[in-house]
């Protein structure tokens, strides 16, 4: 009997007017979004906490409008990551956490996505300063886009503490597949121009074998699409999940 590994496969925001006809019906209101697409996935990548904080009560309508075993996954702020680049953010970093409590108290929290910018500086006493701030069980997941950062020592400073490295794929940019805790955080942004191309059946093939191996040493696996344009993103991850099953099913039989 093989003991695997939970997979989690789903988008990078879910709120997107240019996916109405694509995805969504054409007369769906935009308040049942949600819910019609927590019935195709079963987690979603939240941007928009990148961008601005949401309300409590809309916190709770997500909750309430998805299936009890439906995770968000959400995106620190950017104040934190890219603005002040983490420095003087322990009043921001707080704020957020109060922010997404719900999540957390409700069960329905996948991870917490720290997404750095290109320009900030290989600090290794900067980052350990801030991992100090982050509280413990939680799922925290570190996306570096400076390729400073891939390297053994973060890999261990990352192991020690256990946050996750993300592994992202661009085409200016590909993080190793290197897992540093028992979960694994995967960001598609799409293989040519960002967030608007779409990943081939070949490709898929590729990460579908590598998320495979993740699953067999039993850890749990995170897939978001960020390739939103002409819903891209929903194609490749309902594919790379057909493509996923299948080595499931034909591995268990």
């Amino acid at each position: 009997m093989i003991l695997m590994g939970q997979i989690y496969i789903g988008t990078s925001g879910y709120y997107y007017r240019h996916w109405i006809g694509r995805f969504y019906p054409e007369r769906l209101v935009k308040a049942k979004w949600i819910e019609y697409y927590a019935r195709v996935f079963d987690t979603v990548e939240l941007n928009t906490t990148f961008y601005h904080l949401p309300r409590s009560k809309t916190i709770e309508g997500w909750i309430k409008k998805t299936p009890t075993n439906f995770l968000f996954s959400v995106k620190v702020h950017q104040i934190i990551t890219h603005i002040k680049k983490l420095q003087g953010v322990r009043s921001d970093f707080y704020g957020f956490m109060k922010v997404i409590k719900p999540l957390k108290i409700y069960n329905r929290l996948g991870c917490i996505l720290h997404q750095f910018p290109p320009t900030l500086e290989y600090d290794t006493a900067l980052l350990s300063d801030y991992i100090a701030l982050l509280p413990r069980g939680y799922r925290h997941v570190f996306e570096f886009r400076n390729p400073e950062f891939f390297n053994d020592a973060i890999f261990l400073i990352l192991k020690e503490n256990q946050i996750c490295l993300c592994i992202s794929h661009m085409r200016d940019i590909e993080t190793p597949p290197v897992a540093t805790t028992d979960f694994v955080y995967f960001r598609f942004h799409g293989p040519e121009e960002r967030y608007r191309s779409i990943y081939d059946e070949k490709q898929l093939d590729k990460f579908s074998h590598l998320i495979w191996g993740f699953l067999l040493e039993g850890k749990t696996v995170f897939v978001y699409f960020n390739n939103d344009f002409n819903a891209y993103a929903v194609e490749n991850a309902i594919s790379l999940r057909n493509k996923i099953l299948k080595l499931i099913n034909s591995k268990t039989n």
